[in-house]
């Protein structure tokens, strides 16, 4: 949900009441993913929001996913999805045109 925040501006959600927000998250397969996003991207959120924990990947699973794959770690190995090294500089790489 912190990746579809950032790319938003809003948490999944956001513009309903508490309890219709509840009942959407019980209800809905999944929270909704921002249009325009990359298929890398599409892919590791709806990864990430599997209900069931036991469907879901690893930590260590997702920083391997292609999405991340490119990312450089504070130790300098590389990981992608996010460029520039101080806060508030990057970009979400392969987020979609209009997020970057």
């Amino acid at each position: 949900c912190t990746v579809v925040e950032l790319l938003t501006g809003s948490p999944p959600y956001f513009d309903l009441q508490p309890m219709p927000a509840l009942f959407a998250i019980v209800r809905d397969q999944r929270p909704p993913i921002p249009a325009g996003v990359s298929p890398e991207l599409k892919n590791f959120l709806t990864r990430c929001f599997h209900k069931d924990p036991e469907a879901r990947p690893s930590a260590a699973e997702l920083r391997r996913h292609d999405w991340l794959k490119d990312v450089k770690t504070p130790g300098g190995a590389r990981t992608a999805g996010v460029t520039g090294t101080e806060a508030g500089t990057g970009t979400l790489a392969g987020a979609g045109a209009e997020y970057a």
